[in-house]
């Protein structure tokens, strides 16, 4: 790795996805419609969001809020920001929203503005009180990285971002707002139609944001060219692609490069940027649209079925007035606010939304105050009683999706982030009338395995409540398409299963509650490999190693044997045995996101010469709360920093780091390179870390 390189180290992710998914997963945290109700009205088949890029910049606060009422109302997932602007006059000039800069340049570094960077966390409050996702972009690449009112020309970066000082922007930017419960996931890039870009600027980037707390999904958003739409894909801080089609292209053009995207990969592919409503291109070529032909709602509707079609994972709406909020620029029609607030419900938002099935309520017109009385309102008949269902899910991956629906009808849509082995996620709904089990089934929508396996979907689903009388899966009366048992593997029946290890449902039955004392009755997924343990006492065997085997008398063979005693207390002793390849390799320890502890490495990774490392956890420690990281990778000739950990023995129990219960980012094999996985590896060739489970 370059000396200038500061390599992210990847979050939690679900999509990890999209990972991560993954990402995921990911189908990311990034990619959920949320896990709370969302009305039948309102139930898309895809997350989605809105692009307010120049929001940050130009709205008022109760501006900001009008919107995200709107976007609530819609049925939206979250929306698009940016910290930078595209339209007011760079990062120096004072926002309107906000009275102030968005950043100034300080001995070559970028130094956020304290004003701003609490007006736009205010922003995120307001989206988030109203159960919105934000898509947040750092720095947008076209003007801060190769500014366009420049020109491409001299192969080199004519903007402020470069990657000496884009570590120190994402940790101000982490620092921040990585902690807001907004804040989804980060966008990198944005519209830079430039030949040359440094990867580095953007590996420092994301790398800056981890250290503040930045876990986030992250993605890169391209600019409208078929020969770009994977880049980076490979990068092991991207967990989901964005390809933008752009503006000037069919629906047909776009289904055929998406669906390319999608078939390239096995990270999450969203939609980011197809055609905008009201957008008038002037650049060349642009066959389908330009001056005086600007896209419509017959446009928008024919590129979202083209997108579902390819299989994306979301899909985002543009309008040209809204992406920058009327400014007057790149062709809208000005006049700020008032223009921003007549674009909802415009013609190609309503088509975008019943193309995607989250066709939300009818515009209200509001009208100006009176001084008349309101008629007293009349009193509706008496409705019937609602019913309260709630689904207890997990994945495997953490980027599951599945729908809920009743009556055959789609009624809500959510990401199952809770991995199988933690607690159960509760996914409520609330039906407008009485519903009884047999109406209910749950669809799991995003089946996926990769050819290695070393990725595959599989959603675990425990059960229903219906009016809080609980509905096992594994009841005989309920019917499968995907429940997976040994021996008949994924075909139908009534399987007596939890697991949809394909793409399929439950179909729940009217019977009598399942009692409540009944035990879920797990069925092992056709991926999962219990961990092998070792006895609390004796010798450990020390896992697969070339060359000449340890002496006996080597730090690394024996691990501390736990008494046979009575634990002294519930605390727990992890013990961690690793080598570095140059002698000064940095690992830290992270409990549950935290890091606890960082040492300098040591030892020999060729002999191989293990070091031993010991912390004491106050109270029980799992496997899966732990992961090592390796933050300081360096490939200088004859420099090369390598970490390699043989085991973690935690409590008296060895977990060979080279299972295939680990997940790992940063182990170096040929095709993924050192991007996430489980790839049977001891041995961080690239800044990354060692999961445990």
């Amino acid at each position: 790795m370059s000396a200038q390189e500061h390599l992210p180290n990847p979050s939690t992710r679900a999509w990890r996805l999209l990972a991560l998914l993954a990402i995921i997963s990911t189908v990311l945290s990034a990619l959920s419609l949320t896990t709370g109700q969302r009305s039948a009205e309102s139930a898309a088949a895809v997350p989605i969001y809105d692009t307010a890029w120049d929001l940050p910049f130009w709205a008022t606060q109760s501006e900001a809020a009008t919107y995200f009422d709107h976007l609530s109302n819609a049925g939206y997932t979250g929306v698009w920001l940016s910290l930078f602007n595209h339209t007011g006059g760079g990062m120096t000039a004072k926002s309107r929203g906000a009275g102030a800069p968005t950043a100034k340049m300080v001995n070559g570094q970028f130094q956020l503005d304290a004003g701003y960077t609490q007006h736009v966390r205010k922003l995120l409050d307001l989206a988030h009180a109203r159960g919105l996702e934000v898509g947040m972009v750092p720095i947008w690449g076209v003007f801060y990285i190769n500014d366009l009112r420049q020109g491409c020309q001299g192969g080199g970066s004519k903007g402020p971002l470069k990657d000496y000082n884009s570590y120190w922007l994402g940790q101000q930017v982490g620092k921040a707002f990585a902690d807001h419960p907004a804040l989804d996931h980060w966008i990198m890039g944005g519209d830079n139609f430039c030949n040359f870009e440094d990867v580095n600027i953007w590996r420092n980037l994301a790398a800056g944001l981890e250290s503040e707390g930045g876990s986030q999904p992250t993605t890169y958003h391209t600019p409208g060219l078929r020969n770009r739409h994977t880049q980076f894909a490979n990068e092991g801080w991207l967990d989901f692609l964005s390809p933008q089609t752009g503006h000037c292209v069919s629906a047909d053009t776009a289904y055929r490069d998406l669906l390319a995207v999608v078939n390239s990969t096995n990270k999450p592919v969203w939609a980011a940027e197809m055609r905008y409503e009201g957008i008038q291109p002037d650049w060349d070529p642009c066959p389908q649209h330009g001056p005086g032909n600007a896209p419509n709602a017959y446009h928008i509707d024919a590129d979202v079925k083209a997108a579902l079609r390819a299989g994306v994972d979301a899909i985002m709406f543009g309008n040209n007035d809204r992406w920058q909020w009327a400014s007057g620029a790149l062709g809208s029609n000005g006049k700020g606010t008032s223009t921003v607030f007549s674009t909802f419900w415009s013609p190609g938002e309503k088509a975008f939304l019943k193309a995607v099935g989250a066709s939300g309520p009818a515009p209200t017109t509001t009208a100006a105050p009176t001084t008349t009385k309101p008629a007293p309102a009349t009193t509706a008949a008496p409705t019937s009683t609602k019913s309260l269902i709630v689904i207890k899910a997990t994945g495997l991956t953490g980027t599951e999706m599945m729908q809920l629906k009743i009556d055959g009808n789609v009624v809500a849509t959510y990401k199952v982030p809770n991995k199988i082995g933690s607690p159960a996620g509760e996914f409520h709904y609330t039906h407008p009338s009485t519903v009884t089990p047999g109406r209910v089934r749950v669809q799991f929508i995003n089946d996926f395995r990769n050819a290695d396996g070393s990725f595959d979907r599989n959603l675990h689903v425990e059960g229903i409540t219906v009016d809080g009388d609980w509905y096992a899966s594994t009841n005989a009366a309920v019917y499968s398409e995907g429940g997976f048992t040994r021996g008949t593997g994924c075909k139908a029946g009534n399987k007596s299963t939890e697991i949809l290890a394909c793409a399929g449902f439950f179909q729940y039955a009217d019977v009598a509650p399942t009692p409540r004392s009944s035990a879920p009755n797990t069925t092992v997924p056709k991926t999962t490999v219990p961990k092998t343990t070792v006895p609390k006492t004796g010798v450990v065997d020390p896992g697969t190693v070339t060359g000449t085997p340890p002496s006996s008398t080597a730090p690394s063979l024996e691990a501390p044997a736990k008494p046979a005693s009575p634990a002294a207390g519930p605390d727990s002793i992890l013990h961690i045995y690793a080598a570095g390849n140059n002698g000064d390799e940095v690992m830290d320890l992270k409990i549950d996101g935290k890091v606890v502890a960082t040492w300098i490495v040591g030892g020999d990774i060729n002999t191989p010469k293990y070091h031993e490392f010991t912390y004491k956890h106050i109270g029980p420690l799992q496997p899966e709360q732990i992961r090592l990281r390796f933050t300081n990778d360096l490939f200088a000739p004859p420099i090369d920093r390598n970490l390699r950990v043989d085991r973690i023995v935690l409590d008296g129990v060895v977990h060979q780091t080279e299972g295939v219960e680990v997940k790992s980012k940063g182990s170096w094999r040929p095709g993924s390179k050192c991007a996430e996985g489980y790839k049977q590896a001891e041995t961080l060739h690239c800044n990354g870390w060692f999961q445990y489970n």
